[in-house]
C-alpha cells in the first residue's frame, strides 16, 4: 500500500507540475485555459470561474433648482408660475467581478457564463497526474478568436509548448537541492573535505556477469558493514582484505534497504593470468552537509548533469530501436516506475525527492522529443512555420499527430507487457502479501 501511494504522489506531482507550467504560461499570455484538471476523467466534481462586467455606482449629487415665473393675463389677474428642477447626477465604474459555479460531474448550467469565457477546475476519479486544456490546441481553425492558441504569434506557442518541459526541470532542481539541504548520500572523493562528510559508507556500485558476487546474489546498491567480522570506512581497505583472503571463502555482511545479510562467496580467477577476485566494484559514499547557497548549486549542478546524462541515453535507447528494431531494456513504463517506486520507498524519503527529480526529468527530456504528438513535435511545426512565414495546413498537421499518438500507445502497450513478464511474479507476490 506504500508502494502505491508513493507511486501516486510521485507520478502525479510530476505530471501535475508539467500541465501546470502549461497552465501559468497559457494566462500570463492571455490565452483561454477551458479546463484544469487534477487526476483523469471520469470527473467528480469541479468548478467553473469567469469574470463578468457590472456598473458599480461609485458617487451620486441631487441638486434642486426653483425658478418663479410672475406675469399678469388679460383681465389683469396675476399668475406666478413656479418651475421645481430636481437634478440627479451618478458617476459609475464598469467593474470586473469573479463568478463561481460549483458542480458534480458534468451538471453545470452553460448558460450562467453566458458569452464569457470560463475555466473549468476539476477533480476526476483516477488520481494519477492531471491534464490542461487549452483553447485551439487541437488544431481547430478558430480565425477570429484573438484568444486561441492557433492564432498566437509563434514565439507565444513556442513558449506554452514547452513551458511543461520547463516546469519540470524547475521541479528537478528544487527537489534536489532541498535533497544536498537536509543530506543526500553521494559518492566521497578525496577533494571533499573530510569534516563536511557524516555517514560514511562503502556501497557497492557494479556487480560482474558472471562472478561469484552475481552468484551469491550480492547486489548494486548493498552497503558492506562487514568483511570476516571487520569494519572498514573505506573502499581501499576492503579490496584490500578481500585480496588478503582470496584462497578462502569470504562472509561479507551487507545492509539492503536496512536488513542486514550475511552472504559467504569465495573469490576465483576470471580471467587468466590474474588474481582471484570477488567481482564486484565499490565506491564511498557519505552525506555532504551543504548550506542553502552551497545546496542551490548543487541542485542546479546535478540538474544540468542528469539532463545531459537521460539525453544522451535516449539517444542510444532510439538508435538501438530504430537500427536493429528492438526495446532497450532500460525502457520501462508505469509498472517498471511502480517496482523501482517501491524499492526506493525503503531507502527512505531523501531518495524518495531525488528519484521523484530523476523521474522528472525524464518526463521533461521524452516529452521534448521532436516526436508528433508530444510537446517536442508541437514545438517542431511551429518553429517550421516560423522558418517558412506560412501556416501549414491543420489538416494534414492534426492527421500526422493523431498517427504518432497511435504509434506511442502501441510503444506504451509493448513496454507494459514486457514489464509485465518481467515484473509479473514480483507483483503477484507483493498482491498475495498485501491481502
Amino acid at each position: 500500500m506504500t508502494t502505491i501511494i508513493a507511486f501516486i504522489l510521485i507520478l502525479g506531482l510530476v505530471i501535475l507540475v508539467h500541465e501546470l507550467g502549461h497552465f501559468i504560461s497559457a494566462r500570463k499570455l492571455k490565452v483561454t485555459v477551458e479546463e484544469f484538471a487534477i487526476g483523469f476523467p471520469p470527473r467528480i466534481f469541479g468548478w467553473r470561474v469567469w469574470q463578468e462586467k457590472k456598473l458599480k455606482v461609485l458617487a451620486k449629487t441631487e441638486e434642486v433648482s426653483v425658478k418663479v415665473d410672475d406675469y399678469k393675463i388679460s383681465d389683469q389677474t396675476e399668475v406666478i408660475k413656479e418651475t421645481i428642477v430636481d437634478t440627479v447626477k451618478e458617476i459609475d465604474k464598469m467593474d470586473i467581478v469573479t463568478r463561481r459555479q460549483w458542480f458534480w460531474g458534468n451538471k453545470y448550467k452553460k448558460e450562467l457564463a453566458g458569452d464569457n469565457p470560463s475555466i473549468i477546475y476539476s477533480i476526476n476519479l483516477l488520481p494519477i497526474g492531471g491534464f490542461v486544456k487549452i483553447k485551439g490546441e487541437s488544431g481547430e481553425d478558430e480565425p477570429d478568436d484573438p484568444n486561441s492558441l492557433n492564432n498566437q504569434p509563434k514565439w507565444k506557442k513556442l513558449i506554452i509548448i514547452s513551458s511543461g518541459v520547463a516546469m519540470n526541470f524547475v521541479l528537478a532542481f528544487v527537489l534536489l537541492s532541498a535533497a544536498f539541504y537536509f543530506g543526500l548520500p553521494q559518492a566521497v572523493d578525496k577533494d571533499i573535505v573530510g569534516n563536511k562528510v557524516v555517514d560514511r559508507q562503502v556501497v557497492i556500485a557494479e556487480v560482474a556477469r558472471s562472478s561469484p558476487a552475481e552468484e551469491q546474489g550480492l547486489k548494486v546498491g548493498d552497503e558492506i558493514i562487514l568483511v570476516n567480522g571487520q569494519s572498514f570506512d573505506n573502499s581501499q581497505a576492503v579490496y584490500e582484505s578481500i585480496a588478503k583472503n582470496s584462497k578462502e571463502e569470504i562472509t561479507l555482511t551487507v545492509n539492503r534497504s536496512g536488513e542486514s545479510k550475511e552472504i559467504k562467496v569465495k573469490p576465483r580467477i576470471m580471467t587468466e593470468g590474474q588474481d582471484p577476485i570477488v567481482g564486484i566494484g565499490m565506491i564511498d559514499t557519505g552525506i555532504i552537509k551543504y548550506g542553502l547557497i552551497g545546496s542551490l548549486w548543487q541542485g542546479l549542478k546535478a540538474t544540468g548533469i542528469m539532463i545531459v546524462r537521460i539525453v544522451q541515453a535516449l539517444y542510444y535507447l532510439l538508435a538501438d530501436l530504430i537500427v536493429h528494431g528492438r526495446v532497450g531494456e532500460e525502457f520501462g513504463g508505469p509498472i517498471a516506475v511502480a517496482v523501482v517506486t517501491g524499492e526506493i520507498v525503503k531507502l527512505g524519503w531523501i531518495y524518495i525527492l531525488q528519484f521523484a527529480a530523476v523521474l522528472s526529468i525524464n518526463l521533461g527530456v521524452l516529452n521534448f522529443f521532436p516526436f508528433p504528438a508530444l510537446d517536442g513535435g508541437y514545438a517542431l511545426f511551429t518553429l517550421i512555420e516560423m522558418i517558412s512565414r506560412r501556416k501549414l495546413n491543420r489538416k494534414v498537421e492534426t492527421w500526422i499527430h493523431n498517427s504518432g499518438f497511435i504509434i506511442l500507445i502501441a510503444l506504451f502497450v509493448l513496454i507494459t507487457f514486457r514489464d509485465l513478464g518481467r515484473y509479473g511474479g514480483q507483483i503477484m507476490t507483493a498482491v498475495r502479501n498485501w491481502f
